[in-house]
């Protein structure tokens, strides 16, 4: 298919990428890297901090842009001599108010630094959808919801956009959703019901939708684009465990008080986001809060959605398939942590 939008090509763009020392960064850094059809830059506060570093380690001719995002300065020096931006924010550092502004501003600033086409890290209205409901007012990714409507306001003459969701990041189940042993069995332990669906996504699957979308770009200009994840039960993540491990594998329902308590010697569940936010700043939330409205909404999902997955099919017609060809491709035996994730 052509990649051309009027007389625009995006063969051999100048691509840059926020967040590229993060999950989603730097799946889109690998998928885009290893096509060595696009001219790689990530943003980052200090191009020789530990994580700079290992990603300039792998990836050799990535350009890095020191600066914030947080500052003007910053997102000119980003956007200058760009064509393409996957904007990301970390809303675990920032906080609601200042994710709201330096989004807007980042925008204006791509429109003055003429950029070609601004890809936004975006989701789902579930809260919304829900009727603004506050159990499930989850403040680390509420903002991206509410951005990605804005965004879908914007006139793609004076911008083109395109807004690329997912979901949980399967990786999770090496972390906060990882299961316990038990002598001989393993149990996942969550407030779910036995009906209730998650959104599993691996975090590659990012990177290949990223890559789809350049080649495809009247497909993708003033689009939602997700990409792929598998909407399944914790009974359903615990059988594909089960078949690939050989042991015996079960799930059981409880309450969000056990969850935090039971993750509590590793995380604070009342620890403030984001850090160094004063506890009375109503705009400021703790992981117990946030993470309760956010197991709300999933316990509540009870709906599994089916997608066209024909992209997947063009740019990696050798992916898993299923959640247990994931864990059999990633060796996953519910007790490592995959890399890519990084905890708190």
């Amino acid at each position: 298919m052509s990649t051309m939008v009027g007389h625009l090509s995006f063969e051999n763009a100048r691509v840059l990428v926020f967040g590229g020392t993060g999950a989603q960064g730097r799946s889109i850094i690998q998928a885009l890297a290893r096509t060595k059809r696009y001219r790689l830059s990530v943003l980052t506060r200090d191009k020789n901090s530990t994580k700079a570093a290992a990603l300039a380690s792998s990836f050799p001719d990535i350009e890095f842009v020191e600066g914030s995002y947080t500052t003007e300065e910053g997102l000119r020096n980003a956007f200058a001599n760009q064509d393409v931006v996957y904007f990301c924010i970390d809303s675990f550092n920032v906080g609601e108010p200042f994710e709201y502004f330096w989004t807007f501003r980042a925008y204006e600033i791509a429109v003055q630094s003429k950029l070609k086409w601004f890809i936004f890290a975006g989701s789902g209205d579930r809260y919304g959808s829900l009727g603004m409901n506050e159990k499930y007012r989850n403040s680390h990714n509420i903002v991206s919801s509410r951005l990605t409507g804005w965004l879908m306001n914007q006139p793609l003459a004076r911008l083109p956009w395109t807004i690329l969701t997912g979901g949980v990041y399967a990786e999770m189940l090496g972390t906060l959703l990882r299961p316990t042993e038990e002598g001989d069995e393993l149990f996942f332990h969550n407030p779910m019901d036995q009906d209730s669906v998650m959104p599993l996504i691996p975090l590659e699957m990012y990177g290949y939708r990223f890559e789809w979308a350049l080649s495809h770009p009247e497909e993708s200009i003033g689009k939602l684009l997700s990409a792929g994840p598998f909407f399944v039960t914790f009974p359903e993540v615990a059988a594909a465990l089960q078949q690939v491990t050989g042991k015996k594998v079960q799930f059981r329902s409880i309450t969000t008080s056990q969850w935090m308590e039971a993750i509590s010697a590793h995380i604070d569940p009342d620890r403030r986001l984001p850090g160094g936010a004063d506890p009375t700043d109503p705009t400021s939330f703790t992981f117990r809060k946030s993470f309760g409205a956010w197991w709300n909404i999933w316990k509540d999902q009870k709906e599994k959605k089916s997608e066209d997955m024909a992209w997947a099919d063009e740019v990696y017609p050798t992916r898993p398939r299923g959640l247990k060809e994931w864990m059999e491709a990633v060796e996953y035996n519910g007790k490592q942590i995959v890399p890519l994730y990084e905890e708190f």
